[in-house]
């Protein structure tokens, strides 16, 4: 699942980028806003879409009102230039942090590639179908589900995403908020992956690396949990 936010935008972008959730910008929120960086909970998709757009249109008023911003100034036209200018490079990063086995964490909490970073085999013969028990298998891929949204809000919100923090302090946080809800941060050691996050800046397409290059006004960023 993933979920992409911007440090910048315009009014017209926001109907452009429907699908990557959220502007992010360094102003005020609607009434309403969390001052801490909590895990925002939603009842239903459609409260989800409305509150997404309705989000992403007032940060976007807000940041061309506050910009002096005019419907001649494009915000693709600017993200281009930002993006010749300075094209995205790898910074340092942290070495991956493996979670070591634990009594803590029960029967089936670790995939088979948390410790070896190989995914096992699959569990059934090519061209077959599992069917899912609906009293346990389903329940459990609807928690995982809505964790996960949760999860990529939590990234998103502007406590947590925002000018001068770099993608791996946001990949520690969300790595944090996952073990506190019981769940493996499914990225981490997939094949080796080193981080509990992807997260893609500007023209990184996907499957990003959280390092320790601070986030910059006018970046856009996907994450993917």
């Amino acid at each position: 699942m993933s979920l992409s936010t911007s440090l910048l935008s315009s009014a017209n972008a926001a109907k452009r980028t429907s699908r990557c959730g959220k502007k992010l910008m360094m102003d005020r929120h609607p009434q309403g806003r969390r001052l801490k960086s909590t895990m925002p909970f939603l009842s239903s998709t459609s409260q989800l879409h409305d509150e997404v757009y309705e989000r992403a249109s007032f940060h976007a008023s807000s940041f061309d009102a506050m910009n002096n911003l005019n419907e001649k100034t494009l915000w693709r036209s600017r993200q281009i230039e930002v993006t010749r200018r300075t094209p995205v490079e790898p910074f340092p990063r942290e070495a991956m942090c493996v979670i070591p086995p634990s009594q803590r964490h029960g029967d089936g909490f670790f995939p088979s590639y948390a410790h070896t970073g190989i995914p096992g085999p699959p569990k059934l013969p090519p061209d077959s179908i599992l069917i899912h028990d609906e009293a346990s298998m389903m329940d459990r891929m609807r928690k995982a589900a809505k964790l996960a949204r949760r999860l990529l809000d939590y990234a998103c919100h502007p406590s947590v995403t925002r000018v001068g923090r770099t993608t791996e302090e946001i990949d520690r946080l969300v790595h944090t908020a996952a073990l506190d809800h019981g769940a493996y941060p499914s990225p981490l050691n997939y094949r080796s992956f080193p981080k509990s996050i992807c997260s893609s800046v500007n023209e990184v397409v996907c499957h990003g690396i959280p390092d320790s290059r601070p986030l910059e006004l006018g970046d856009l960023v996907s994450f993917d949990v």
